[in-house]
């Protein structure tokens, strides 16, 4: 009765742990400049600091129209209306090309587990790009096909992947009229899903019925 029991609270446990520490990146605010503590206008580069929290994860905004891409690159900021999503991100080249990326580093261990994101077109126009995410170490773990972002509404994404090392987010190849906004994020133990909770109330419902039998058999 006791093993059964302590299982059954073990599951509970495990199923009800939180991620340690959550965030959105909206980048919004003064987080442009070298310091990114300075105010930002349209093609400003986002600062290397924005998103960070010491000892817990290291946001690193990389443009891969810039050869070889470095996280002095940066990505650059844009006020507003990419798709009506206001203050958002995008990289590549003017000519369409390269992609953009921004990778979650849990530098405190536990992981990063990627929620949701939107993209947005260039103002007034429709703009074909591509999403993918990857792992810290470069593992793809989700990819669109080529699809096209309305300019009148913005292309929304519920993700919900974890990974143990960081997450990469890209997408292009044109990152120049595409932006990135409303990056969704948790660092720490991934959070189970309704039907783990489920799961789990339905083995400590048979822990309790075992429990039972025995005492009516004592």
């Amino acid at each position: 009765m006791k093993k059964l029991s302590f299982i059954g609270l073990a599951l509970l446990a495990s199923a009800a742990a939180t991620p340690a520490w959550s965030n959105t990146l909206t980048f919004d605010g003064d987080i442009c400049g070298p310091a990114g503590d300075g105010a930002c206008s349209n093609f400003s580069r986002i600062g290397q600091n924005y998103g960070d929290v010491a000892g817990v994860v290291d946001v690193v905004y990389y443009n891969r129209a810039v050869t070889p891409a470095s996280a002095d690159t940066s990505l650059s900021f844009w006020d507003a209306n990419y798709s009506h999503l206001t203050t958002v991100a995008w990289g590549g080249s003017s000519d369409g090309v390269g992609r953009a990326e921004i990778f979650l580093n849990p530098v405190g261990g536990g992981g990063i587990t990627l929620l949701g994101l939107d993209l947005g077109a260039y103002p007034n126009s429709d703009r074909s790009t591509q999403l993918s995410i990857f792992t810290g170490a470069g593992v793809e773990l989700f990819a669109t096909p080529q699809f096209t972002v309305l300019g009148a509404t913005p292309s929304s994404f519920t993700i919900n992947l974890f990974s143990q090392d960081g997450i990469r987010i890209q997408w292009g190849p044109s990152s120049y009229n595409a932006g990135i906004d409303n990056v969704s994020f948790s660092v720490g133990a991934p959070v189970p899903e309704p039907e783990t909770y489920a799961f789990v109330a339905a083995g400590l419902v048979l822990v309790g019925a075992v429990t039972r039998r025995r005492r009516a058999q004592a």
